[in-house]
């Protein structure tokens, strides 16, 4: 956080990290890395430009990108306040009982839609928003929903938690549900 602002300020504006999003950072050695945070680019590397690995650099920078969407924080991330942010503000919604309160319009998720307070994008999960709604009655916590989800779709909780809990905070976002 920049100045004297509250480091809390920032578990509220960032729902992805635009490096996982939109970036890879290339050391003078042509490694890549997810990010020009990550120093260790001999543990976090995520392959080497001159070798032509930037195909499979752009997977992986992708695979942790759905985790730390979905508020797990990857080695690599560990000491970053983006990632942390993320976290906190998704660990949060698990004890709490979600609830519908207005009618889901598809065409309602855009990233543009912000007026700049938030940063990042969750890509739209047709699929999540259909399971999740029908279960989000104010009965059950966040964490019963995502096992509930775990079990239909045939996942583990934490596969299941990275998919589920990025849809859900964008639906309170919209004020579609409330915790």
């Amino acid at each position: 956080a920049a100045g004297n602002e509250s480091p809390k300020k920032w578990i509220a504006t960032y729902r992805s990290c635009p490096w996982l999003t939109d970036g890879l950072y290339v050391n003078r050695h042509g490694d890549l890395t997810a990010c020009s945070r990550i120093l260790d680019s001999d543990q976090h590397t995520l392959g080497n430009l001159a070798r032509g690995e930037a195909e499979q650099a752009l997977i992986v920078r992708d695979e942790r990108g759905k985790q730390v969407r979905g508020g797990e924080i990857p080695t690599a991330c560990q000491d970053c306040f983006i990632a942390d942010s993320i976290s906190t503000r998704l660990s949060n919604l698990l004890p709490k009982k979600l609830r519908q309160v207005k009618r889901w319009k598809q065409n309602s998720w855009s990233p543009d839609d912000d007026d700049g307070r938030i940063l990042g994008d969750v890509p739209y999960d047709a699929d999540a928003v259909q399971a999740l709604l029908p279960l989000c009655d104010g009965d059950a916590t966040t964490e019963e929903i995502v096992a509930v989800l775990s079990e239909r779709w045939s996942v583990d909780q934490k596969t299941a938690r990275v998919r589920t809990l990025p849809v859900a905070n964008e639906l309170i976002r919209e004020g579609v549900l409330i915790a």
